[in-house]
């Protein structure tokens, strides 16, 4: 089941919650939460509506576009199975306020991956695939064909 909502001209941001087995909860999925007093919960939010959606992808040259959205002045490094889950080895480029980019030559191949802020791993948020690691972690999984 799923709701559909007619959205109000120049609307930037939307705060939701779903129903799962039987109760309200925050997305899951979606990092970016809001907490609201007057009701003391936590809310899903989704912003920049108005933006194009720009998520990580494979290019015509089996080159991966890595994508990261977050807060402006970070450093992003990405690891993962290509580099032995390195997180040192690869630091993405903020291409624009919060948006950062690093593009990959990929041979063929399953691969898992993570972003991290120093030492934590952060999923990426543009990218719904998801499975655990042999050792139990959660990671992004992006097949390069």
């Amino acid at each position: 089941m799923f709701y559909c909502f007619k959205r109000e001209h120049k609307l930037t941001s939307l705060k939701y919650r779903l129903v799962i087995d039987g109760l309200w909860v925050a997305d899951p999925l979606n990092p970016n939460k809001e907490y609201d007093e007057n009701v003391n919960l936590y809310f899903s939010k989704l912003t920049d509506l108005g933006q194009v959606y720009i998520n990580t992808e494979i290019q015509k040259d089996n080159t991966v576009r890595f994508i990261y959205k977050g807060e402006t002045g970070q450093k992003i490094n990405l690891a993962g199975n290509f580099c032995n889950w390195d997180p040192w080895i690869y630091e993405l480029q903020e291409t624009s306020p919060g948006l950062y980019e690093l593009q990959l030559p990929l041979p063929k191949g399953k691969y898992l991956y993570s972003y991290y802020i120093g030492l934590t791993p952060v999923l990426d948020n543009t990218n719904s695939n998801k499975m655990y690691t042999k050792d139990g972690r959660i990671a992004n999984v992006i097949e390069v064909n």
